[in-house]
């Protein structure tokens, strides 16, 4: 085996350590997601109680009724109030979320690469500001930004949700039903019981989801990509990486172990929920400068370690 080759293959190793990070953070952003659609679906079930009690409404709902028009104003506007609590929520966290998952693929793709280093090269790990980072991620992806995708799936949302509500007072829907509706836009059906029904799940929050996951992976990747573009005269390339797994899609397969120049090339994700990631593609020895010696890797070192002794962040 070349040296190429045990490069090639300890940067494989690494990234597998990289993606189980970012993924670690990326499940505990969704779970945060999700309680706080879990609490907005409690109170949609509330409000739909407060406009049957509001307007002295029967057993079911009409279109008829002389106040089915204020019945639908009230319960719409107390809908998007609740709702705009929510979005504020949901995309301040995942801002947040987002600015570390950069900081995560910046770092880690600077431990990455200090791994392969040979003996005597040093690595330029600049200190990361906050700015550069927001500016990165603020930057169109797929001809929108982060913003603007959330702000579209809350207009779609509102959207339905009025043509949910008028639905409901054509078919004379009782309080449960009522609910029932509200809660499957949302994407927190009241029968939601099982794993089953949660990946069968397609209202508002499975949207969020798809946002916030691709997202994750797109800040991560953005990060990992600042540090090779600063490290030009060590990495001349990127490699194209997919999770070599059954479930990779047929736009992602062929593109598993291509590589690219440095600027060149539109790196993961290519598509929402994409979970393929890229490594550097390191100069060999010769174009270093350098003798191509079998034991020119130094001992491999734990990235909690590395993070310690060179002053960044440690992970969580």
């Amino acid at each position: 085996m070349t040296t190429q080759d045990r490069l090639r293959r300890r940067l494989r190793v690494l990234d597998t350590y990289t993606v189980r990070s970012i993924r670690r953070r990326e499940e505990a952003l969704i779970r945060a997601l999700a309680l706080s659609y879990g609490l907005a679906a409690r109170d949609l079930d509330m409000l739909a109680v407060g406009a049957f009690n509001q307007f002295g409404a029967p057993a079911t709902w009409s279109i008829t009724d002389y106040q089915a028009s204020q019945r639908t104003a009230w319960l719409l506007d107390q809908i998007v109030s609740r709702t705009d609590q929510l979005n504020g929520y949901v995309t301040g966290v995942t801002q947040t979320e987002l600015l570390r998952s950069y900081q995560d693929g910046y770092y880690l793709r600077g431990w990455t690469l200090s791994q392969v280093l040979p003996r005597g090269l040093a690595l330029t790990l600049p200190i990361l500001p906050e700015q550069a980072i927001l500016a990165a991620l603020s930057f169109p992806y797929e001809g929108s930004t982060f913003f603007e995708r959330m702000g579209d799936a809350r207009e779609d949302f509102i959207r339905k949700l009025r043509k949910t509500i008028t639905v409901s007072q054509i078919e004379g829907d009782g309080i449960y039903n009522v609910q029932k509706r509200l809660s499957s836009e949302l994407g927190w059906p009241i029968s939601r019981r099982t794993k089953v029904l949660a990946k069968a799940n397609k209202g508002n929050f499975a949207r969020t989801e798809m946002i916030a996951r691709t997202e994750m992976l797109r800040a991560s990747n953005l990060g990992a990509q600042a540090v090779d573009e600063t490290n030009r005269d060590i990495v001349k390339a990127w490699e194209w990486l997919t999770a070599r797994d059954d479930r990779v899609c047929p736009i992602c397969a062929p593109l598993d172990g291509r590589t690219w120049p440095l600027g060149q090339g539109e790196r993961p994700p290519r598509h929402p929920r994409c979970r393929c990631t890229s490594i550097p593609v390191r100069k060999t020895d010769a174009e270093l400068g350098l003798p191509e010696i079998e034991s020119a890797f130094p001992p491999r070192e734990m990235y909690k370690v590395w993070a310690r002794r060179t002053g960044h962040p440690v992970p969580e």
